[in-house]
């Protein structure tokens, strides 16, 4: 099974969301392929493509401009989604974190772990779950932006209601690039 990325437009609303409430808060085998044509979203939402990876720019409830660096995966089968990656600016003192968001009915307890190039960098508690999803967060730090700049993929793994590790692979192409046009 493949897990394609979700287009840009469709996730919209999600990501603002998810941009807006963490904007105000304190911070706590895999085939791409582009999103299909006549996908983009409206020329006032400023939306660049790195590669795998999108960066949506807007101003956040503090009224100032962030970014957010993106990927979303969906099963290529049913087209559900399978998880958001998102990487910017937190909060009001613009702290480096990441966000993964992962479908409804998972273990919680567990948490996920982060993996790149098949080598563990990191586990995160849940945070929150919504209607949209199960949301952990975490800083991103040091170690994990170098790892991520460097590697070539990465999964995400978590605990479902079986009690199955299922891991969400996910690519870091583009994401170099991608992650210095975070402003």
């Amino acid at each position: 099974m493949s897990f394609p990325h979700h287009s840009p437009s469709r996730s919209a609303a999600v990501l603002i969301a998810l941009f807006l409430i963490a904007a105000v808060a304190s911070p706590a085998p895999a085939q791409t392929q582009p999103a299909p044509s006549g996908t983009q979203p409206q020329p006032a939402q400023d939306v660049q493509v790195f590669k795998d990876w999108f960066l949506r720019c807007g101003n956040t409830a503090l009224s100032v401009e962030r970014c957010v660096l993106f990927q979303d995966l969906v099963n290529q089968n049913n087209q559900q989604p399978l998880m958001q990656i998102a990487v910017g600016l937190w909060g009001p003192e613009a702290l480096r974190g990441i966000i993964i968001t992962l479908p409804l009915g998972i273990t919680l307890p567990p948490g996920i772990e982060i993996t790149i190039d098949e080598q563990p960098v990191g586990r995160a508690p849940f945070f929150q779950c919504t209607q949209n999803g199960c949301q952990s967060r975490a800083p991103l730090t040091d170690d994990l932006l170098t790892k991520m700049k460097s590697g070539q993929s990465g999964a995400v793994s978590f605990v479902d209601a079986g009690g199955r590790v299922v891991p969400i692979p996910f690519s870091l192409q583009g994401y170099t690039a991608g992650f210095a046009a975070i402003r």
